[in-house]
């Protein structure tokens, strides 16, 4: 964050001059935009959406050599859409 010592303010920009007076800001510059979130999250996200296709692949096989129809799975691909 910057700082104006002649209006003695801080400001979160990163312009150089303050936008009251005009006087050159001090400090560093900071961005007013959230940080993006880590790749971590990313590979976790990623996994748990490898998981639900293949559980969606494997009730529809076993909804068809049962019921030798997709009925029941329909209900499960629509709730892991929702989810």
């Amino acid at each position: 964050m910057k700082h104006c010592n002649k209006c003695n303010v801080s400001i979160n920009t990163n312009e150089k001059y303050c936008p009251l007076c005009q006087a050159k800001l001090e400090g560093k510059s900071s961005s007013v935009y959230p940080t993006l979130r880590s790749k971590s999250i990313d590979i976790i996200l990623r996994f748990i959406l490898f998981f639900s296709l293949v559980a969606i692949f494997i009730n529809c096989y076993i909804d068809y050599i049962v019921n030798k129809k997709l009925t029941y799975s329909i209900f499960v691909i629509l709730g892991v859409i929702s989810f």
